[in-house]
């Protein structure tokens, strides 16, 4: 456990007392491996950068400017549409694939595997030079015909932020599946690292641009940033460097019997993951479209605040599960149950834990907020919307607990519940947003809790007794 090791180090360092085996039982009471620790000091971080992010944009922005902001964040998630979940499919098959390697002795076989992750490596780099240059191209347009018309009414200098920023978040696309080979190699611990000082360095430099008065600017700074850091990690460790495979001019020789066929080995999988993410985003990213059209910059400003506050938990929250995922995908290859439940069991409770813990404390503080009328209160939503908006954290966490259970099983049997509930969402959206941010919060959250997770829950059941 490095990361743990360096932690008491240090401590130790300092002369503190610190009986090292009393430390280790409580990760162990925790199910804080090297990867879930990783992930867990990486969305930690993530939170307190969003905590002084959520303090400065309203000190530093307008309220008009915190629309677009918040807007220019939930636009640009359209990359879903064109990701398809592909980077999940990629670690999924390739965790499998690296199960069976370290397991086999026979040369040949061998041989075969490293083949089959070297084409995967490739063919995912030529597939996301074409997906990104669309994705740039077509994101571009939409938010200049989004913000266009509606820069007359409230004049904000959004034009060059949202260039700069459709061109970093395509150059960060293009190197993700990268990234999520290296996490199916079981490197989670060290993409996740990777991942905290970009946004480490990214965070610091924006904060600063905000306090120096570059406005929307400073949104730019992170995906440049990550795009800066990506690339620069991918040229020093490529996978077949980093983890000791034979180069791949030699591997692709065998490319006519061992390299992985896209519509057989990736598609049946990645088109049912792809309708998931793309139905995520008409539930979770919607929002604050529909509120900026309807409701004007200054209350998606509010509503974005929240919402960000609620992404920022749910994603410690499922730091357990997601950084757990390879483990428990090695333990379905090696068809081990007994192993694979054990892990899922801990690290779920874990995360609901947490996420409902974060959720009620965040609510309790809005409410106080109000009581004692401070002045912050008047950039974010009230405690009951923001309670509905904790629930709905809550289940989803849940719920996307269990997928991530069943999806390591190679399969995506949530396709239908998605789209369902994307369609739900966006007619329960689109008809109470005229009524008011509350009524559609409180409908968002009763979706969830009697629609999304019994059916999760009906679904997940029969994964469990396999």
């Amino acid at each position: 456990m490095f990361w743990l090791d360096v932690v008491l180090n240090l401590y130790l360092r300092e002369g503190l007392v610190i009986k090292r085996n009393f430390l280790r039982s409580i990760c162990s009471k925790v199910v804080i491996d090297s990867h879930v620790f990783a992930t867990l000091v990486l969305r930690s971080w993530g939170l307190v950068a969003g905590l002084c992010t959520m303090i400065l944009v309203p000190y530093c922005l307008t309220r008009e400017e915190q629309g677009f902001y918040f807007t220019f964040s939930s636009l640009i998630s359209i990359q879903f549409f064109f990701d398809l979940g592909l980077n999940h499919v990629l670690s999924l098959i390739v965790s499998h694939d690296v199960a069976l390697l370290k397991h086999s002795t026979d040369d040949i076989q061998r041989r075969n595997i490293q083949s089959r992750l070297i084409s995967i490596r490739v063919q995912a780099g030529r597939w996301y030079k074409v997906l990104s240059t669309v994705f740039a191209i077509s994101v571009f347009s939409v938010g200049f015909l989004f913000f266009a018309g509606r820069n007359s009414f409230v004049p904000v200098d959004w034009f060059g932020p949202w260039v700069v920023l459709c061109i970093s978040s395509a150059l960060n696309l293009y190197v993700s599946p990268q990234m999520a080979i290296c996490e199916g190699f079981g490197q989670v611990d060290r993409v996740a690292a990777l991942r905290l000082y970009q946004s480490i360095l990214g965070n610091i430099v924006m904060w600063g641009g905000f306090l120096f008065g570059n406005r929307l600017w400073g949104l730019i700074v992170i995906p440049t940033v990550g795009a800066v850091f990506g690339f620069w990690w991918i040229k020093k460790n490529p996978p077949e460097k980093l983890f000791g495979l034979q180069p791949i001019r030699d591997l692709l020789i065998d490319s006519s019997t061992n390299s992985v066929i896209w519509r057989r080995d990736v598609f049946p999988l990645q088109w049912r993951i792809g309708l998931s993410w793309i139905s995520g985003y008409f539930i979770f990213q919607l929002f604050n479209p529909v509120v900026f059209a309807v409701h004007g910059s200054e209350i998606a400003g509010r509503v974005g605040l929240a919402l960000a506050a609620c992404t920022a938990i749910l994603g410690i929250g499922m730091s357990w599960v997601n950084a757990s995922s390879v483990m428990m995908s090695s333990a379905i290859a090696r068809e081990d149950r007994g192993a694979l439940k054990g892990i899922f069991r801990k690290v779920a409770i874990r995360s609901a834990l947490f996420t409902g813990a974060a959720a009620l404390a965040l609510v309790i503080v809005c409410f106080i907020g109000e009581r004692c009328e401070y002045s912050w209160t008047v950039r974010i939503v009230d405690w009951q919307t923001f309670g509905a908006m904790g629930v709905a954290t809550l289940v989803n966490c849940t719920v996307g607990s269990m997928a991530i259970f069943m999806r390591c099983h190679k399969e995506e049997p949530m396709v239908t519940v998605s789209v369902v509930m994307a369609f739900l969402t966006a007619a329960g959206v689109f008809w109470s947003c005229q009524y008011g941010v509350k009524l559609m919060f409180l409908i968002y959250a009763g979706l969830t809790l009697f629609v999304a997770l019994p059916w999760a829950c009906f679904l997940f059941r029969r994964y469990w007794l396999r």
